[in-house]
């Protein structure tokens, strides 16, 4: 069901709340634990299209979806353009 709405509008986010695979900030004791041993679980997780969406929401303009090893930077330098290439999505977007 939840995957079916996703094929159907795209919405990623609501996907991600759907399936709570997204665990929310903690307070108190838990969050106390959890700066001792660490966070265990995903904060968020972005397809292409959520994240281009997302980063538009923020004033960003002309975002573009690039494959690894790619970028429009003219000069980026010692810049690894394939870290983590095969767990990551590789956006550049602009803002004025």
């Amino acid at each position: 069901m939840y995957v079916n709405e996703y094929a159907a509008d795209g919405d990623a986010n609501r996907l991600v709340m759907s399936l709570r695979l997204a665990q929310e900030r903690t307070t108190g004791f838990k969050r106390l634990a959890e700066i001792v041993v660490g966070f265990r679980g995903h904060r968020w997780m972005y397809d292409a299209t959520s994240l281009s969406l997302l980063v538009s929401e923020f004033g960003f303009t002309a975002a573009n979806v690039l494959d690894p090893g790619e970028t429009r930077i003219p000069d980026p330098g010692h810049l690894n353009l394939r870290e983590r290439e095969d767990e990551s999505i590789y956006l550049e977007a602009q803002r004025l």
